[in-house]
């Protein structure tokens, strides 16, 4: 009986396929030796290093029989993968440069032929482009017209002009993880579903898609709670192509369900309230949130009609390049970190602790004036020296910290640890001992608690 798996396939979306039992290779009636799991799109990392032994058996035995293997298209266990225009790495996938320099070389259209082809390269990466339905709505709306030749009009250059800017400065998104919550931000602007799928990284959201696309002529007229409601449902269909049935957490400024089911029926046909009522009631992964959190997708930038557009540039920067935020499994120890620093008897007190869940593993005072972040940096650079050359898990409640692991440290560090006045940001000492601290161990996991759960009340009845 074949075992269904989920796995990143090589565009970036999440793919369920069929990892089969173990199958003889037979080609030309001869037989292989070797016995193979076989998976459609397979990762190497999925098989570990025996699946570089495995491949080489593969090709020499497919080589004997007459098969050829283009070596220049081959990519066997590497980790980094150019397919199809994308670079795929670690993380994250973003536009290869031959894939920018190609959109970018193409001369104004002249003719709707023209104009398709400019239209289709673009919209094929349409997922790195914030606002991409309303920046091309004057190259759509000119398609629509009578005649072949089409005369640019001074909207359709500077659409034409800002989708090539925006594919030049196009961010890295994250991959999709089905072992983490998914988020989805939703918002409606001139007849437009504007969304960014995001998942979690700490207590950060990454974006791992834009999403835009228009609510059809007959949401155009609709009140303004209900078009969002229909921006819910449209962006909900869409994000669902990416998780496959993941759960996700949709974020909207009104209360969707309530909605539609009061206020539907005075504006929308009874087919199409039933449509989207059945949407709603056949998505058991769809949960819904009237947000009060700032909603990413009201960050997207309008289409300016003067001046440079806004650029947003989702980024990650890690101070290590395989610093996981999940813990590792099997971990050879784990430490519980914490720092402080407070007044007592009129005198500043600081100290830190590194404990695991049975014992006390280190816990010194330090000098006064020491500030809490400069105590919650110094215990967790000593917990990655006490981890030297190890597989180990650290549990700190500082979002400082995390933060400085995880995200801006690596921006500090390309910047030469100076903020963008030019000056020298705080506490340089403790990042830079903490960022060569964090190579020490084999492995390294970094994650963030909140301040009063299980793992931090650990850590303090230890450190007292």
């Amino acid at each position: 009986m074949a075992k269904g798996k989920t796995v990143v396939d090589a565009s970036g979306k999440m793919e369920k396929v069929a990892l089969m039992e173990s199958v003889p290779i037979e080609v030309n009636g001869k037989r292989l030796e070797h016995q193979f799991l076989y998976m459609d799109k397979c990762p190497a990392s999925l098989l570990g290093d025996s699946c570089k032994l495995v491949t080489v058996s593969l090709l020499n035995f497919l080589g004997c029989e007459g098969f050829k293997v283009s070596k220049s298209k081959a990519q066997i266990a590497l980790t980094v993968i150019v397919y199809l225009g994308f670079v795929l790495s670690r993380g994250q996938r973003q536009l290869s440069q031959e894939r920018k320099e190609t959109v970018c070389r193409v001369g104004l259209p002249e003719t709707k032929r023209q104009w398709r082809t400019f239209l289709g390269m673009t919209g094929f990466c349409r997922l790195w482009i914030p606002n991409y339905s309303i920046i091309a709505k004057p190259l759509y709306e000119a398609l629509k017209g009578p005649g072949e030749w089409v005369e640019a009009t001074p909207e359709m250059k500077q659409a034409f002009k800002v989708l090539k800017e925006k594919l030049l400065s196009a961010p890295a998104l994250g991959l999709l993880d089905p072992e983490k919550p998914h988020e989805l931000f939703v918002l409606e602007r001139d007849g437009m579903a504007l969304g960014v799928l995001t998942r979690r990284i700490g207590s950060w959201r990454r974006p791992v898609a834009s999403l835009s696309k228009q609510l059809g002529q007959a949401g155009k007229g609709w009140p303004t709670c209900l078009r969002a409601g229909a921006a819910t449902i449209l962006l909900s269909k869409e994000a669902g192509k990416f998780t496959l049935g993941a759960p996700i957490t949709v974020h909207v400024p009104h209360a969707v369900t309530t909605v539609l089911e009061q206020k539907g029926g005075l504006w929308i046909s009874n087919a199409r309230l039933g449509q989207y009522q059945a949407a709603l009631l056949d998505s058991p992964e769809l949960r819904f949130i009237t947000s009060t959190c700032l909603n990413p997708a009201t960050l997207l930038p309008k289409p300016q009609p003067d001046g440079d557009p806004i650029l947003h540039d989702y980024q990650e920067f890690s101070s290590r390049q395989d610093l996981r935020d999940v813990p590792i499994s099997h971990a050879d120890c784990e430490f519980f970190v914490d720092g402080s620093s407070i007044v007592r008897d009129g005198l500043w007190r600081a100290g830190y602790a590194v404990v695991t869940e049975w014992e006390v593993v280190e816990a010194k005072p330090l000098p006064p004036g020491t500030s809490a972040q400069q105590a919650e940096l110094i215990g967790l650079t000593r917990a990655f020296q006490l981890g030297k050359g190890k597989k180990t898990n650290i549990f700190t409640d500082s979002r400082y910290a995390f933060g400085v692991l995880h995200a801006f440290g690596g921006m500090w560090k390309n910047r030469g640890f100076r903020t963008v006045e030019g000056e020298e940001i705080k506490n340089l000492k403790e990042v830079q001992a903490l960022f060569e601290a964090v190579h020490l161990p084999l492995k390294a996991a970094g994650m963030q608690v909140k301040g009063r759960g299980k793992a931090l009340q650990q850590t303090e009845r230890n450190g007292n």
